[in-house]
């Protein structure tokens, strides 16, 4: 998943001074919020995830027990990002109110039945031209950040079996 981690906690001062801004964009959709001097951390992170939701934004906020705020992005895949930017330095972004892209997220990387296939964030496609899984789509829905060894992991079985109905149309004869 794309995501953004600040580098510098949103401090108690920070906080209490109030007027600390958070803009979020994703997909041609903007999120703003300015926290108010009265507020604690747990008020300005629901009024960050109120406003990412009504701005109709595919995107989380979550913070960490030191208080660094993390931006994640709710869709799996390299083709989803989206950018953000904080008032105060180091929170959000490098530089004050200045957009930055997220990091990207990535593609699952796997193989059916041992044929090639194409990751496309946790769906996986079997390659035109395989002889068993050609078209086959699998959606992958385990842990997306276990770890895997070099030489691959056997994370599941399918069984896929194709068949008829034997039926009549029309009258008895």
């Amino acid at each position: 998943q794309a995501s953004k981690v600040g580098t510098l906690a949103l401090t108690e001062e920070q906080i209490l001074a109030g007027d600390e801004t958070f803009t979020i964009t994703e997909g041609g959709k903007t999120a703003i919020y300015t926290s108010v001097a009265t507020e604690k951390l747990d008020s300005i992170l629901y009024n960050i995830d109120k406003a990412i939701t009504d701005a109709g934004l595919d995107v989380s906020v979550s913070s960490s027990s030191t208080g660094i705020l993390e931006l994640t992005h709710n869709k799996y895949g390299s083709e989803h990002s989206f950018l953000a930017s904080s008032s105060a330095p180091g929170v959000l972004s490098k530089e004050a109110d200045v957009l930055e892209e997220s990091s990207k997220g990535s593609d699952i990387v796997a193989s059916i039945n041992g044929e090639a296939a194409i990751g496309k964030g946790q769906r996986i496609t079997g390659m035109l031209g395989n002889e068993n899984t050609e078209g086959l789509v699998v959606d992958y829905v385990g842990d997306p950040d276990m770890d895997v060894p070099t030489d691959g992991l056997h994370v599941g079985s399918i069984w896929v079996s194709q068949g008829a109905l034997t039926f009549q149309v029309g009258a008895d004869v």
